[in-house]
């Protein structure tokens, strides 16, 4: 788990390895919220630089599925970073073009950790769009 999520988010030319490691560490503990959640974060990623829009929707479905399932087992469920494991769940959702499941998401992160600036400043954003687009 550990050596995963440093690849993921720390050693770039890693990328690859760090989903692979993830992704092992939920076959072999799959009862693990934390490392369900890190894989979630990894196929995000993936999703991220997918250039085929079919792939690029089926690796959100899955991030969106493994979060939500290591959430499903704790809703209080933060990152390394102290971050709510919801934050990543409205990325997904405003990647999708969901705005109102996104602003959930961010809602829910902020009930976590109500001092991070990260679920409030992407609320906030969240908010102008709806309100331009309404």
């Amino acid at each position: 788990y550990i050596a995963g999520w440093l690849e993921l988010q720390f050693i770039l030319d890693h990328f690859a390895q760090g989903v692979a490691h993830l992704e092992r560490v939920v076959q072999l503990r799959g009862d693990w919220p934390t490392a369900r959640a890190a894989y979630g974060i990894a196929l995000r990623r993936q999703a991220t630089k997918e250039t085929d829009p079919i792939e690029r929707q089926n690796l959100f479905v899955r991030a969106e599925g493994e979060l939500l399932a290591a959430l499903g087992q704790n809703p209080h469920l933060l990152d390394p970073n102290q971050e709510s494991f919801w934050g990543p769940i409205g990325g997904i959702r405003r990647d999708k073009g969901n705005l109102v499941g996104a602003i959930e998401a961010y809602e829910n992160a902020l009930k976590v950790t109500p001092r991070s600036s990260y679920p409030l400043g992407n609320l906030a954003g969240l908010y102008l769009e709806a309100g331009r687009l309404s």
